[in-house]
């Protein structure tokens, strides 16, 4: 695997109070991008490709949700679990992401990664946590 990282933020882990929520934003270079989003619990939870976009947005929330690009932590108070998009650049050569906590709007994550072959692939990790 010959994936460069580039991290202009990266702090690994973060915890969500009560109906504060983390903003995933997702920007492939050009091309078909190929990713999927998971946690320890539900592998699979997006899974994208023949989907062209330049950004993907969604949520993940400590709280309730009733929107399909939103999703609720689903462990109890205390207890980290391991989100991770998992990149293929099979068609697309980069892609840039943002996590942003909200409504403090704190960037935890501001991540490029770039591939040097079209076989790579890489799942990056955040620790979240409900308090």
């Amino acid at each position: 695997m010959a994936v460069n990282i580039q991290r202009a933020v990266d702090m690994g882990a973060v915890s969500l109070a009560p109906n504060e929520f983390l903003l995933y934003s997702l920007f492939p270079s050009a091309g078909n991008p190929i990713w999927s989003f998971s946690c320890s619990d539900r592998k699979g939870i997006f899974q994208i490709s023949n989907n062209p976009r330049p950004r993907y947005d969604w949520v993940v929330i400590n709280g309730p949700s009733g929107n399909p690009l939103t999703v609720p932590l689903d462990r109890g108070t205390g207890i980290a679990d391991i989100y991770a998009i998992f990149f293929v650049f099979a068609q697309v050569q980069s892609y840039r992401f943002t996590v942003v906590k909200r409504p403090v709007n704190v960037v935890i994550q501001d991540v490029t990664l770039t591939a040097q072959l079209r076989t790579d692939t890489l799942p990056y990790p955040l620790g979240v946590t409900a308090n």
